[in-house]
């Protein structure tokens, strides 16, 4: 793709050493392996919550994250594969065919980068909600409406998008001015900032939350509920808690790389400052940075599954009623 090469080729000049046959088959073995794990992981996380699991607030939540992770798993695994075996792209199938090149090129870039970040925004609403039951109140939260968990599936996808849709229209610039290029960097930078924000969101309402049940371990002033329906919303949000924080650490770990790696190579190429070509003066492989920056993105996906099912009981037991 024309575009791609504004943000993936331009001024890397560190050598490149061609993989040996053995290293190349163990590469698309753990590509193989590792997406595999994680598409199947996630279609059997959206099948127990869909079939086996008592339908609450923050299950269409963890639907949404599957549905991202899979996403995530297959697009990554094609980048990979594609990148080792020296394939063309699907974007490139089309020669002469601007528009479709265009529409496919945005379509791809909008989807694979806001999927990466769906996952944050998802946990970010199941944190405010988690948050929102800890509330002393003599009434049940409610549970949400068809309506309002579609308003919150379709915010947790928009605006990712909109937080990506630089990325679909610099790419389809052939040779970007200098002005195109600051402007990419800028709304790369508030994108980034934006992640960052909802990074510590995430974690500041958890900790609250997890304050707020040890305060209500103490003084639980709820209405109509029993000792033990006052343990049993404590154990499950405070578990909720857990799975939200480990997940946000695993998405921290597999990403963070990454986002770094680009950042740098947008400082780079926008010209804003004057900094000198990504790994000039550097001793390791681009390919095998390539693959590690982009194998972490499929670890993220392969372990959340695991996750919920680690953390969230229903879920575990749903995976035992079913391997039973």
């Amino acid at each position: 793709m024309n575009g791609s090469d504004n943000l993936t080729q331009s001024s890397l000049s560190c050598f490149s050493v061609p993989d040996s046959h053995l290293v190349l088959t163990v590469k698309i073995m753990a590509i193989l392996l590792v997406g595999g794990f994680a598409v199947f992981g996630n279609i059997l996380i959206i099948f127990l919550a869909a079939r086996f699991t008592v339908k609450r607030n923050i299950h269409h939540l963890i639907i949404n994250m599957a549905v991202s992770d899979i996403l995530i798993a297959v697009v990554f695994s094609y980048d990979l594969l594609t990148f080792l075996l020296r394939l063309p792209h699907l974007c490139d199938l089309w020669d002469n065919d601007v528009l479709a090149i265009t529409i496919c090129t945005a379509a791809y870039y909008s989807f694979s980068n806001a999927s990466m970040y769906v996952t944050l925004t998802s946990l970010l609403i199941i944190s405010v909600e988690r948050f929102r039951s800890t509330k002393v109140t003599v009434h049940r939260v409610r549970p949400y409406t068809m309506k309002k968990r579609l308003a919150l599936v379709s915010c947790s996808w928009l605006l990712p998008m909109g937080l990506s849709a630089h990325f679909a229209w610099y790419s389809q610039t052939e040779q970007p001015s200098t002005t195109e290029s600051i402007t990419f960097f800028v709304l790369f930078c508030f994108g980034q900032l934006f992640v960052l924000l909802m990074m510590c969101l995430v974690v500041i309402f958890n900790i609250m939350t997890s304050f707020r049940l040890c305060k209500s371990r103490r003084t639980f002033p709820q209405g109509n509920f029993s000792n033990e329906q006052k343990r049993a919303r404590e154990k499950q949000t405070a578990k909720a808690v857990k799975m939200v924080l480990c997940s946000t650490l695993l998405y921290t770990c597999c990403y963070l790389p990454g986002f770094l790696h680009f950042f740098y190579l947008a400082l780079h190429f926008s010209r804003v400052f004057s900094v000198s070509p990504p790994y000039s003066s550097c001793t390791i492989d681009w390919n095998t940075l390539h693959f590690i920056l982009d194998f972490l993105f499929l670890v993220n996906s392969c372990f959340s599954p695991c996750i919920y099912i680690v953390f969230l009981t229903e879920f575990r037991q749903a995976a035992k009623r079913l391997l039973h």
